[in-house]
């Protein structure tokens, strides 16, 4: 006979003390998770409503990029893209500093027309041909549009390349990649990489993807194949099996041979970004997150504070939410910032980040 008690918990991973036959073992059941302080530089948002007529009031997808020297006569020195739920065309920022100001360029990017996608609203299927994920849905999640840009600067080819995501014409919804030399200018490709909300990092001979509900893809180039995880992946059971908590749209950071993941979790009361972890020098069948841990909450009146807390639910965000979403990380001088959409999807803010 033994016993066992706990002797601590912390991160919400529990550390237990094993006596056994008077021998003491301490046993972890998730490695620590580093602590990630996320710090908001500006009590205000850089992006909103009233900037620009031609964004509207639906802003989310927020990815980062600092202009890379190459390029020609740049708007700025940062272009910040992202999207509308239902956009026609990719959104674009440009500003000298983080702080701001920021202005919008008016044209944008990546207009639907042009993007390999369903170009108008397609008619509705029959259900034995809709999508999984919209087999419970009433309708109306039909609309021709391009979002979720996620933007990454090739110096050795002189090459801007974003993912992207749009409709088919059966409903569902997929990502392409396409190509820039300007950040202005993309030309898409037509090979369909897999599911919504890519964002990307490079490690070693590997691009590694994450996508909605935290499923992970690779593949040995950027454009693709991508091979899936198994399902279910390390990413996508992080609150246990049986959680009703289900990620939305997750983030990477790379440092050395961790991967650090952001999220926002659909079900969530409120919905706030959480930070996780895992070691990646190993095959990636055998990666295992840390407990995941509040990074940034709703606070701010511009991240929808004001507004009463409910669970939060698949789709667009029809008005201001308590809600925290798209996170996306930009590093810049060896400084990490985290950008992300408040209220819902009604504005993005930016905050530094610091590992301790």
């Amino acid at each position: 006979m033994f016993s066992i008690d706990v002797v601590a918990n912390q991160l919400r991973g529990s550390i237990y003390k094993w006596v056994r036959n008077g021998r003491v073992q301490i046993v972890f059941p998730r490695r620590y998770t580093a602590f990630m302080r996320a710090t908001r530089i500006l009590d205000q948002p850089i992006i909103q409503p009233g900037m620009d007529d031609r964004i509207g009031t639906n802003i989310n997808g927020p990815s980062l990029i600092r202009v890379p020297a190459w390029v020609t006569q740049p708007l700025g020195r940062y272009y910040l893209y992202f999207s509308h739920h239902k956009g026609a065309f990719i959104r674009l920022a440009y500003a000298d500093d983080l702080k701001g100001p920021w202005k919008i360029h008016r044209p944008g990017v990546l207009d639907v027309s042009e993007s390999l996608f369903a170009p108008t609203d397609p008619p509705e299927p029959p259900p034995d041909q809709r999508p999984s994920w919209a087999e419970s849905l009433p309708g109306g999640y039909l609309y021709a549009h391009v979002a979720s840009p996620d933007v990454h600067i090739d110096e050795e080819s002189r090459q801007i390349r974003m993912y992207y995501h749009g409709l088919l014409d059966n409903g569902d919804q997929k990502t392409r990649i396409a190509y820039s030399e300007d950040g202005l200018h993309f030309v898409p490709r037509a090979p369909l990489l897999g599911p919504p909300y890519f964002r990307v990092v490079r490690h070693k001979d590997w691009i590694y993807a994450t996508t909605w509900q935290g499923r992970l893809l690779r593949a040995r180039h950027w454009d693709g194949p991508f091979e899936v995880q198994r399902d279910p992946g390390p990413a996508m059971q992080l609150f246990g099996k049986n959680s009703v908590l289900e990620l939305r749209h997750p983030a990477l950071w790379l440092k050395g041979g961790t991967l650090h993941l952001f999220f926002s979790c659909m079900g969530d009361c409120p919905e706030q970004i959480y930070h996780c972890q895992c070691e990646v020098d190993k095959d990636w069948d055998d990666w295992v997150f840390t407990e995941p841990r509040i990074l940034l909450s709703p606070q701010e009146v511009w991240e929808g504070s004001d507004r009463p807390r409910q669970p939060s639910v698949v789709g667009t965000a029809t008005e201001r939410l308590c809600e925290l979403r798209d996170p996306g990380i930009f590093v810049d001088d060896d400084q990490v910032y985290i950008l992300y959409s408040g209220a819902g999807e009604a504005a993005i803010g930016i905050a530094r980040l610091e590992e301790h």
